[in-house]
């Protein structure tokens, strides 16, 4: 399975965090999948060119475990990446369906930069960590940002 990883991080520019809307914080997508053996990062690699999905991969020699990482970050790629393997993916069925539905378009329509609907966004993305086994991983979560704000997300 792959381990897929939703980070909310500050913006980096200053100038979005002036806007009247603008959050000032960023959603951060990530599939990463660890692979014992050359060969079978082969495998991965060139299914992934095959579907032109934009990917790198980190190694890391000095490591006793899985030496090399397949990792995918820009959302279009995850989520195709996500659709051709669902498939084989049938235990977190439920978990990847949430996150290609319901989670990835908001975020590439951007909807996730104003303070307009990221407070139920953040409910999907923590119902996303506690299926995959990552809940209370991240400071920037649904409290934080209710706090921040002084706002409730619509249930």
């Amino acid at each position: 399975m792959p381990a897929l990883s939703i980070t909310t991080r500050q913006s980096r520019s200053q100038s979005q965090k002036d806007g009247k809307n603008s959050i000032g914080f960023d959603v951060l997508l990530k599939c990463r999948i660890n692979l014992p053996a050359t060969e079978s990062l082969e495998i991965v690699t060139a299914f992934a060119d095959e579907h032109e999905i934009t990917h790198r991969v980190d190694a890391d020699p000095n490591t006793k475990y899985e030496p090399h990482q397949f990792v995918i970050s820009r959302r279009q790629s995850i989520r195709e990446f996500l659709y051709l393997m669902q498939p084989y993916l049938v235990v977190r069925k439920e978990a990847i369906d949430l996150f290609c539905e319901t989670i990835v378009p908001p975020l590439e329509a951007g909807d996730h930069r104003s303070k307009a609907s990221p407070l139920s966004l953040m409910q999907d993305i923590e119902t996303f960590q506690e299926q995959v086994g990552r809940a209370n991983r991240t400071k920037h979560n649904l409290e934080f940002f209710q706090n921040e704000w002084g706002m409730r997300a619509h249930s």
